[in-house]
């Protein structure tokens, strides 16, 4: 498991990096000092799995193909960091960038993760959505229910 970050003048910066995981170390960690990240910067996170049958902690006996989960034996790995603005009067910058990055990635994610179903809107997440806003029935979501949508999702904002 490791994080850097990419200065916007293309410095690269190391935030973490634990080359032998250990299952009973998922626990907080804190950097010993804060860690200044000018405006710009992109954070990359990078997990990785040993299912073969060399990895002697490899719960699976043959390996088999793990997907992400929420269960031990299932695939998990995510970083979550904890911010704040540099200057109190730019909490408010921060948080809206905030929010513009969440809403972005969250479109792109389930763009991607729709964009192998040959056009016909499937899956799980995107089905709840229409299914949840979809008030004339009709399988799509119309510019009326489409600003409901995004209405209810704003209002229940972080």
């Amino acid at each position: 498991m490791d994080m850097t970050a990419t200065l916007p003048d293309g410095d690269r910066k190391e935030l973490l990096n634990i080359r032998d995981w250990d299952f009973s170390w998922q626990e907080e960690y804190r950097f010993a000092k804060e860690v200044y990240l000018p405006a710009g910067t992109k954070l990359h996170a990078n997990v990785v799995w040993d299912n073969s049958e060399d990895n002697i902690y490899n719960p699976n006996s043959p390996p088999k193909p793990v997907r992400w989960g929420r269960e031990s034996d299932d695939e998990m790995g995510s970083v979550t960091l904890m911010v704040t603005a540099a200057q109190p009067s730019e909490l408010s910058v921060l948080k809206d960038k905030y929010r513009q990055h969440v809403r972005s990635s969250a479109t792109q994610t389930i763009a991607n993760r729709f964009a192998g179903s040959k056009g016909k809107r499937s899956g799980s997440i995107l089905k709840r959505i229409i299914e949840r806003f979809d008030k004339d029935k009709d399988g799509k979501l119309s510019d009326e229910e489409r600003a409901e949508a995004r209405k209810f999702y704003r209002g229940n904002r972080f």
